[in-house]
């Protein structure tokens, strides 16, 4: 079921039209290692004070680790199935369509600058192993992955696949999150609860699959493919790869100028020019912003973002002048 439409909008304007978007794998990445992390942390301070208890001794927050977990495995989801409509908008089919866009809808859409992949982003659900598994084997299948997701999700620890684990998880978010029963208010000899050591085991095995998946994107994804990983799970080096294409574009252009008579009103000398000053304009901005030493309203380095912009702006003026003008496919 998609979220109600003013709920959609909201998302899209926190997570998606926004100068620093979180919207991305690398934050769910991130996200559950800082949650493991902390049960690191805390699992040696609090165990003693465990051993002291009449059993069945547990905290209850320790649950609430698995709701953590699930909620990076849905942003993992939905940030890649985003990055595969954005990357190539053939793969939205029409149930997509459907389920996110209505005549009523277009007008405020349009007033916000809300995009279809936005809208059907926001409206995206993973609440379920099905659906997780649904959205990232799509992704995968697009990307001409050579592992399935299936094939990921057969690796088992103690007779239990990660499939199934995804599937205990969710359900166990689920019941959490919206459900109070005996086992949540009973006495303590009925309740369920979670384990430091299952909890690290579970966030270990969602780090795993998670891992696992990008390997296989950062392996098949096309260079242009958004929010691409390294085999080490870090962020590409965007700022390198706009640099990359603006280069292959420019070269496609100044190849094209070569053939153009001398009296035709673009020349290469002009052009060659136009790229000189070009460069050396971009070279001092991004100079400028990498002197700014600034973390953001918000504590986080906007930099890299502010850099990106700048080498996008003229990646998509090279991409209409090849089109446009000098009629070469970008």
């Amino acid at each position: 079921m998609s979220k109600p439409f003013i709920s959609q909008i909201e998302f899209v304007k926190r997570h998606l039209i926004t100068k620093v978007s979180t919207f991305n794998a690398r934050s769910a990445i991130y996200r559950l290692d800082a949650l493991l992390f902390d049960l690191a942390e805390v699992k040696p301070l609090l165990e003693p004070v465990l051993e002291e208890r009449l059993a069945p001794a547990f905290f209850e927050f320790v649950s609430y680790y698995k709701v953590g977990f699930a909620t990076c495995l849905e942003w993992h989801a939905k940030s890649r199935l985003y990055d595969l409509f954005v990357f190539d908008p053939k793969t939205i089919e029409k149930d997509d369509i459907n389920r996110a866009v209505s005549e009523n809808k277009l007008p405020t859409m349009i007033s916000e600058g809300v995009t279809v992949p936005h809208l059907l982003a926001a409206a995206t659900g993973i609440s379920t192993m099905e659906t997780y598994v649904n959205t990232m084997g799509r992704v995968l299948k697009a990307l001409g992955a050579k592992t399935t997701i299936s094939q990921i999700l057969a690796q088992a620890d103690e007779g239990v696949t990660d499939g199934q684990l995804l599937n205990q998880l969710f359900d166990e978010r689920n019941s959490l999150v919206h459900e109070i029963s005996l086992m949540d208010i009973g006495h303590r000899n009925i309740r369920i609860s979670t384990s430091f050591e299952d909890a690290l085991a579970t966030g270990n095995r969602v780090m795993r699959i998670i891992r696992a998946i990008e390997a296989q994107i950062t392996e098949c994804a096309p260079e242009e493919f958004p929010n691409r990983l390294t085999a080490d799970g870090y962020e590409v080096d965007e700022e390198e790869t706009l640099r990359h294409r603006i280069k292959k574009i420019e070269q496609k252009i100044e190849s094209a100028l070569s053939s153009f008579d001398s009296s035709d009103t673009i020349t290469i000398e002009k052009w060659q020019e136009m790229r000189i000053g070009s460069e050396k304009y971009i070279s001092a901005e991004l100079d400028f912003i990498n002197r700014l030493n600034l973390a953001g309203a918000q504590y986080f380095d906007v930099r890299p973002f502010m850099k990106e912009n700048l080498l996008k702006q003229r990646l998509q003026y090279l991409e209409f002048i090849a089109n446009e003008v000098v009629g070469v496919d970008a």
